[in-house]
């Protein structure tokens, strides 16, 4: 507490988490975002960080701002994400964050990363490298025969499509928690194998990202859904 309140930012940024988790103290939100706002204007990546998450869905603008601040300050977390929530209205801006991002392990920037070289959304690498993102994010991926790809994975169970203009959106959220093969059928619909159990090796390097499983997951429920982009899915088949 002497830390804190002689503005030591580390110490403000534990009391910080402390106060918004109410990890051995009663839960204040608002003395949470006291210390992290000191402590991020000491120069603190994590607490501007902290910022970001806990207004984001209240102040967006205010809570980028505390994100760039973050991912200015080289946190690994924060330059992925921000170059995630940057693409869609500004690829340019957002290409160095989400290579940055991806060079540190944040899977989410390197399934944006193989989304936008797949589209070539203002993007001039070949779609070789959409694929090596793809799989060092543990993503599956087909093209989908117009200059873009579906891809899925990163331990959720979301179908992602990439399209040819490099915006990526959701196509399907599953249920379960990894989505393992896609495939397009001679009937124009996607088939994506789902299932219930994480698809991702958990006993890889961290600095080599991280990997699909080598060896089968055990335990899970597996369902195959058939999707007709923009129109229907079903459960096409499920594992007795």
């Amino acid at each position: 507490g002497h830390l804190g309140r002689a503005g030591h930012p580390g110490a403000q940024l534990e009391l910080g988490r402390h106060f918004m988790a109410g990890d051995r103290i009663k839960a204040d939100p608002a003395r949470a975002l006291d210390y992290f706002r000191a402590a991020a204007a000491s120069g603190s990546g994590a607490a501007a960080f902290e910022l970001w998450e806990a207004l984001a869905a209240t102040e967006p603008s205010l809570a980028l701002d505390y994100l760039r601040q973050a991912a200015e300050s080289g946190l690994p977390e924060a330059m992925g994400e921000l170059g995630v929530r940057l693409f869609p209205g500004s690829p340019d801006e957002a290409l160095p964050w989400l290579k940055k991002g991806a060079a540190a392990g944040h899977v989410a920037a390197m399934a944006q990363l193989g989304g936008a070289f797949f589209g070539g959304r203002g993007i001039s690498e070949k779609k070789l490298d959409a694929r090596r993102w793809f799989r060092a994010a543990g993503q599956v991926f087909v093209p989908d025969g117009r200059g873009g790809a579906y891809f899925g994975g990163d331990s959720k169970g979301r179908v992602m499509h990439a399209r040819a203009d490099g915006s990526v959106r959701t196509l399907f959220d599953a249920s379960e928690d990894e989505v393992r093969a896609l495939a397009l059928g001679a009937d124009g619909a996607l088939y994506a194998a789902a299932l219930s159990a994480s698809a991702v090796s958990g006993d890889e390097k961290a600095a080599e990202g991280p990997a699909p499983a080598q060896s089968a997951v055990g335990g899970g429920r597996s369902t195959v859904y058939r999707i007709v982009p923009d129109s229907s899915v079903v459960p096409w088949w499920v594992a007795p």
